[in-house]
C-alpha cells in the first residue's frame, strides 16, 4: 500500500505544471518544510482541498478514499481545461467558416497554443492515471471518473488543434536591416589598402586625390532585405528576397577571371580592382525569387526550382569570392552565384543530381548595376549550364562531381590578358570534383578541376589549365592541425574561391604547401595560425609571379568570448613575394582587431579596425593602382549594426 501511494502521489504531482491561479498554502504547512512547494502546487491545482477547518494535517495518514479524491480533483481540473479549449476551438471554427478579419483568429490561436503547450506532456500522465484507476477502481467509480474517456477526449483535442495551428498568414515576411559606417585614414603621407584592394584615406570634393583622415573618408551605408515566402505546405513552395539600400554601384568588370567586379562598398562578388570606397545611390533589386515544385519521376525523388536562385558547386569549380572582413551578412557571405533559370534536382537513394541552367548577366538593380558579374575578358559570362552529382561514401564522407558550361557574348581576342593565343574564345568549360572524408579524428580532403576555352566548338586553350589540392587534418578536443599541398596552373580559369596570397585573390601559376594549427587553452579562448609556402609553378615569360622566387604568407590570430554576448578577435598577417635576384620584394602586412556584441536575440553590433603596411616593388604587378603610389600605410574602421526581424 505504501509503494502504491508513493507511486500515486508522484503521478498526481506531475499535474503541478497546470496553468492555474496560485492560492495561499495551508496555514499548518511551514514555508521552510521540505514538502512546502509540492503541497502548495497540489493545492493550487485543486487536487488538495484540506479539511473543513482549512488545515492540511500533514502528519495524519491519508486514506485510499482521500487520495482517490485528490486524483478525481485533478481529473476534474483537466476536464475543465479541456472544456475551455473545446469552446475556443468551436469559436475559431465559426470564425473560419464566416470569413472576415483574421487578426482575432491569430490572437486566439496564440492563446490556445500556449495552453496546448502546457498539455503536451499529458499522455504519460494520463497513462499513470489509468494505472491508478486500476488500483483505486472502486473508489474512483463511486466518484464517476472515467480516465479512459479523458484520454480519448484529449487525443481528439490534440488532432483538432493541430489542424487549426496550420492556419497561417498566406505570406511569411522576415529579413535584416544593416547599417554600416566605414571610416578610413592615410598615415605617414601614404594611402592605406585592404586585402580586398580597397584604397584607404582618399579625399573627395575639394580634397579629391589627397590623403585624408577618418572624418574626410567616411561612408554611411545601409541595406534592408525582406524575405517573403509562402506558408502553404501543400503544393509549390515559393520565396523571394527583395533588397533596398545604397551599397551597390558599378566599377566595371576586371580581369583576369576570378578578380570579380566590385560593389561600392567592397566586393560583394570578389576582390576590388584598386578603387576607393564610395557611397552608391539608393537602389533596389531582387536578390532571389523562385518557385520549387515537388513531383515524382521514374520512381525517384524529384524537385524543380524555377526563377532567380543562388547556387554554388565547389571552391575550384563555381563559388563566389567574399573579401569583406568588415561586413557580415548571409547574402554577401554565402558564396552563391545568382542566375535566372531553372534547376532540376533528382534523388537516387542517397545520391543527389542537380541539373541547372540560366542567365548570369543582366541581373541588375533598378539603377542598372550588375549584382552578379562573372568577368570574362572585357565582358561577362552571360549563361551557365551545369550538372552536379553528390554521393556519400558510406558514413565517411562524400564526393562532389560537376561539369559547367559557361557562355559569353563577348569574344576574347588574342590580345586579351587571358593569353588564349591565336584562337579567340567565347566559351569556358570547367569540370572536376571534390572529396571530403573523415575517419574518427582524421579528415582527408581532395579537389581536382580543369578548365578549357573555346570559340563555339573550336578549342582555344587546353593547356596549363588544371588545379588540384589535397590535405589531411586532425582534430582533438582542444587542438587541431592540417597540412596540404596544391598546384594551380597559369591558365586555370574557374570562377571559384580558393583563397588569396596577400592581396592576390584566386592566384594561379603557384605550387606549394600549406599548414594550419589551432589550440583552445580554454573553452572560450582560441589561438590559431596558418601559413602558405608557394613558388611559381612555371617560370615562363608572361606567366604570373615569374618575377618571384617564392611567396610566403603567414597569419596568426586569437579569439576570446567574454560571455554570451561579448567577443573579440585579433590577427596579424604577413605576406612576402620574394623577388628574384636584383628584384625588390613585395611586402604586405595587415593588423586586425574586432569586437562583437550581441545586443539581443535579433540585434548585433560589430566593430573592426584594420591597419595596413604594404610595400609594392616599383612596377610590381601586384599593385592594383600604381597611381596611388607603391607604399601604402593606413587604416579602416568599420561599425556594423544588424537587426533581424
Amino acid at each position: 500500500m505504501n509503494r502504491t501511494l508513493k507511486f500515486a502521489l508522484g503521478a498526481v504531482l506531475t499535474f503541478s505544471a497546470l496553468p492555474l491561479f496560485a492560492q495561499d498554502n495551508f496555514p499548518d504547512v511551514p514555508d521552510n518544510h521540505w514538502a512546502y512547494e509540492a503541497v502548495k502546487q497540489l493545492k493550487d491545482a485543486g487536487c488538495l482541498v484540506g479539511y473543513p477547518d482549512g488545515l492540511y494535517r500533514g502528519n495524519r495518514p491519508m486514506s485510499r478514499y482521500e487520495f482517490a479524491a485528490a486524483v478525481a480533483a485533478c481529473y476534474k481540473k483537466m476536464m475543465s481545461m479541456h472544456g475551455d479549449l473545446e469552446n475556443q476551438i468551436k469559436e475559431l471554427e465559426d470564425m473560419i467558416k464566416g470569413g472576415g478579419d483574421m487578426a482575432p483568429l491569430r490572437d486566439q490561436l496564440r492563446e490556445m497554443k500556449a495552453q496546448l503547450d502546457g498539455m503536451k506532456g499529458w499522455g504519460k500522465r494520463i497513462e499513470d492515471l489509468e494505472k491508478l484507476a486500476k488500483e483505486f477502481e472502486k473508489e474512483l467509480a463511486s466518484m464517476g471518473v472515467d480516465v479512459k474517456k479523458l484520454r480519448e477526449d484529449l487525443d481528439s483535442l490534440e488532432s483538432r488543434v493541430a489542424k487549426l495551428e496550420k492556419i497561417k498568414p498566406a505570406v511569411d515576411i522576415h529579413g535584416t536591416v544593416d547599417f554600416l559606417v566605414l571610416s578610413s585614414h592615410a598615415t605617414d603621407n601614404r594611402f592605406g589598402i585592404t586585402p580586398g584592394n580597397r584604397i584607404l584615406g582618399v579625399g573627395a570634393g575639394s580634397y579629391a586625390g589627397n590623403r585624408v583622415g577618418m572624418s574626410r573618408d567616411l561612408e554611411v551605408l545601409h541595406e534592408a532585405a525582406f524575405k517573403l515566402s509562402g506558408t502553404n505546405e501543400e503544393g509549390p513552395q515559393w520565396e523571394a528576397t527583395i533588397v533596398s539600400g545604397n551599397m551597390l554601384a558599378s566599377n566595371g568588370p576586371s580581369s583576369p577571371l576570378g578578380q570579380m567586379s566590385s560593389s561600392t562598398f567592397g566586393s560583394k562578388f570578389g576582390a576590388n580592382g584598386g578603387n576607393a570606397f564610395g557611397t552608391g545611390s539608393s537602389d533596389f533589386y531582387i536578390n532571389t525569387a523562385h518557385v520549387t515544385f515537388d513531383s515524382a519521376m521514374v520512381g525517384q525523388g524529384f524537385k524543380a526550382k524555377v526563377g532567380r536562385m543562388g547556387h554554388q558547386v565547389g571552391s575550384y569549380l563555381w563559388k563566389r569570392t567574399d573579401s569583406t572582413t568588415y561586413y557580415k551578412n548571409e547574402r554577401w557571405d554565402n558564396g552563391d552565384y545568382y542566375m535566372d533559370g531553372a534547376m532540376l534536382m533528382f534523388n537516387f537513394g542517397p545520391a543527389n543530381l542537380h541539373v541547372f541552367g540560366g542567365v548570369n548577366s543582366g541581373i541588375q538593380t533598378v539603377n542598372g548595376v550588375e549584382i552578379n558579374p562573372i568577368p570574362f575578358g572585357t565582358g561577362l559570362i552571360d549563361r551557365t549550364l551545369g550538372a552536379q552529382l553528390v554521393f556519400p561514401i558510406g558514413e565517411m564522407g562524400s564526393v562532389n562531381l560537376a561539369y559547367l558550361w559557361h557562355d559569353s557574348d563577348t569574344r576574347i581576342a588574342d590580345a586579351n590578358p587571358l593569353r588564349v593565343g591565336a584562337q579567340p574564345a567565347n566559351r569556358l568549360n570547367v569540370f572536376g570534383g571534390e572529396v571530403k572524408l573523415k575517419f574518427d579524428n582524421f579528415s582527408v580532403n581532395g579537389a581536382y578541376s580543369q578548365s578549357s576555352l573555346s570559340e563555339n566548338t573550336s578549342n582555344a586553350l587546353d593547356d596549363d589549365n588544371t588545379a588540384f589540392d589535397v590535405s589531411i587534418g586532425y582534430d582533438a578536443t582542444n587542438w587541431g592541425a592540417k597540412v596540404g599541398y596544391r598546384e594551380i596552373e597559369n591558365f586555370f580559369l574557374a570562377a571559384g574561391s580558393w583563397g588569396r596570397l596577400g592581396n592576390q585573390w584566386n592566384p594561379t601559376n603557384i605550387k606549394g604547401f600549406g599548414a594550419m594549427l589551432h589550440f583552445k587553452p580554454a573553452e572560450n579562448f582560441k589561438i590559431w595560425g596558418k601559413g602558405q609556402f608557394m613558388e611559381p609553378k612555371e617560370n615562363t615569360a608572361g606567366y604570373r609571379y615569374v618575377a618571384y622566387d617564392k611567396i610566403n604568407s603567414f597569419m596568426v590570430g586569437a579569439e576570446y568570448q567574454f560571455g554570451d554576448n561579448w567577443g573579440m578577435m585579433a590577427s596579424y598577417e604577413d605576406t612576402r613575394f620574394d623577388g628574384n635576384p636584383g628584384v625588390q620584394d613585395d611586402k604586405m602586412r595587415w593588423y586586425t582587431v574586432g569586437f562583437n556584441y550581441g545586443m539581443g536575440a535579433n540585434t548585433n553590433l560589430m566593430l573592426t579596425y584594420q591597419f595596413s603596411d604594404v610595400d609594392f616593388a616599383a612596377g610590381s604587378g601586384n599593385n592594383p593602382n600604381p597611381g596611388f603610389g607603391r607604399l601604402f600605410r593606413g587604416g579602416l574602421f568599420g561599425t556594423q549594426l544588424s537587426v533581424k526581424f
